[in-house]
């Protein structure tokens, strides 16, 4: 299973572009929340991550399938997203808040749990 990535400067487009991908691909092997959507994890920055979300059309309608958010582990919540409608878009998208939590000098982590 595809983990998220350390992020400890910033990323090349072509290789966020393949991370995205991955990550677009394995939402098919991740079990749906209770609301229908799939979340894999893009990159981690000390306790906030950017994810890739797709959301159940069943529940959700005319909305556009994928998201990208930046969601903060301490307060469990998510502090922004973007709406995407296509994989470049989320590639644009994860650019854009991994530069924003980046630049806030989060440290970053390495994604793993401690117990491996």
């Amino acid at each position: 299973m595809l983990r998220g990535l350390v992020l400890c400067k910033p990323t090349t487009h072509q290789f966020l572009a393949l991370r995205v991908t991955q990550a677009y691909v394995s939402l098919s092997s991740v079990p749906q929340s209770e609301t229908g959507a799939r979340t894999v994890s893009l990159a981690r920055c000390g306790n906030r991550e950017v994810r890739l979300i797709e959301l159940s059309t069943a529940t959700h309608g005319g909305e556009p399938p994928l998201w990208v958010e930046l969601y903060d582990h301490d307060i469990r919540a998510s502090i922004d997203s973007c709406r995407c409608s296509d994989l470049e878009e989320a590639v644009s998208a994860a650019e854009y808040l991994l530069s924003q939590q980046l630049g806030e000098g989060q440290n970053p982590s390495d994604g793993k749990d401690d117990s491996e």
